[in-house]
């Protein structure tokens, strides 16, 4: 058995693989990785299965002290990490000694990293996923973030990959988010489908794995509103009679009464979940 240990707290971590299928129906989400491309990439370059449970960082990874020797892989957005204050390459293949200290800091441009490790990590699997969700106190420690003091422990298998044939997308941040058409997009009046099109967007720092609020608004005289609650899922945009627009996340509710105006097909999510808070970008509608 292999371990590692946060020696001091991230600014937000939890465990997620790909989510939750088929249990929205009972107001399970599916959360999961915001970007899934991401934690599917690190699992690949380790030879691990591409569902495999990573730790997800957002925005600071804090310091980890690996109490085992292992090989690890870090995707997503650049943390400037480091293991014993020697900067590491994102998208390759890390060794490992026991002992060693990882440690990273806040990414220039995007907003979330991916941490595999080439072990099965021992975490409870509760409805068919490793992912935590805090909100039903579901997942390692209840849901709860990662902190100083916890431990993940994992059993070792043999390593025996390399880089060839992985393609890897060092894109570093998406200015264009494409998006279609929602079920109640029709009821709005083109000069706010416009300006869901031609207005730049960002979004608010209070935002969190529920949901993602715009900072920006949309101007309008009146805006429809429903009269019982729709299904949503991860990547519907909601509209409310204030203007602001709302886009659901892997932690979302499954349900709710806002208008669904547009929504972040499943492949590009991953794009918008890279964006760091106040970061300007614009939908495009296909």
């Amino acid at each position: 058995m292999g371990s590692l240990r946060f020696i001091s707290s991230p600014f937000s971590a939890t465990i997620q693989d790909l989510g939750r299928e088929a249990l929205a129906y009972y107001a399970i989400p599916a959360s999961g990785a915001l970007d899934k491309k991401s934690l599917q990439l690190a699992n690949k370059i380790l030879g691990n299965p591409l569902h495999a449970p990573c730790i997800e960082f957002s925005f600071t990874p804090g310091k980890i002290e690996f109490e085992s020797a292992t090989t690890i892989c870090l995707t997503g957005a650049d943390m400037q990490f480091k293991v014993n204050d020697k900067i590491i390459k994102l998208n390759s293949i890390v060794g490992i000694k026991s002992g060693d200290i990882l440690s990273g800091s806040w990414p220039k441009l995007n907003a979330r990293c991916y941490l595999a490790v080439k072990a099965k990590l021992d975490l409870p699997n509760i409805y068919a996923s490793y992912s935590s969700y805090p909100n039903a106190k579901i997942g390692y420690n209840s849901g709860a973030n990662l902190k100083k003091g916890d431990q993940i422990h994992w059993k070792e298998i043999p390593l025996n990959v390399s880089l060839e044939n992985i393609k890897v997308d060092d894109k570093p941040f998406c200015e264009s988010i494409k998006i279609k058409k929602a079920p109640e997009y029709h009821l709005y009046s083109k000069d706010i489908t416009d300006q869901l099109i031609a207005n730049e967007f960002s979004i608010d720092s209070n935002s969190n794995r529920m949901g993602a609020r715009l900072l920006e608004k949309i101007i309008g005289d009146k805006f429809p509103e429903l009269k019982a609650s729709v299904p949503v899922l991860p990547g519907f945009i909601q509209l409310t009679p204030s203007g602001t627009l709302i886009v659901i996340l892997q932690d979302g509710h499954t349900t709710g009464g806002y208008p669904r105006i547009a929504y972040i097909p499943e492949n590009e999510l991953s794009a918008f979940n890279q964006n760091a808070p106040r970061k300007k970008f614009k939908f495009k509608l296909v």
